[in-house]
């Protein structure tokens, strides 16, 4: 609750709340990063498949086939994942100040 009387109250519920983005912000940004290296590898395996058969490659497949990879990629991250960003997160939050986490 903002207190109009007194500003100083309002600082630490200004405090409280910059700490909380700031760690929310940290797990954001870890399960982003397993993201994308999920999806450097989705890409990298599908590289040695070959093209061809009864349907062929084409441009559209391949924009289709790494908006596919980038979804899974994302929604892998944001469930469990592989760990990456657990792991990440453990290494990164001591480094936040004590009353940020």
């Amino acid at each position: 609750m903002v207190d109009k009387l007194n500003p100083a109250a309002n600082a630490g519920i200004k405090a409280a709340t910059d700490s909380k983005s700031k760690d929310a912000k940290l797990k954001k940004a870890c399960a982003d990063f397993e993201a994308v290296f999920l999806n450097q590898m989705f890409q990298a395996m599908r590289v040695p498949v070959q093209q061809g058969g009864m349907f062929g490659g084409s441009h559209g497949k391949d924009m289709y086939e790494s908006m596919f990879f980038q979804e899974v990629a994302n929604q892998c991250a944001r469930s469990r994942g592989v760990g990456i960003a657990e792991a990440l997160y453990r290494q990164l939050s001591p480094k936040l100040e004590p009353g940020e986490k």
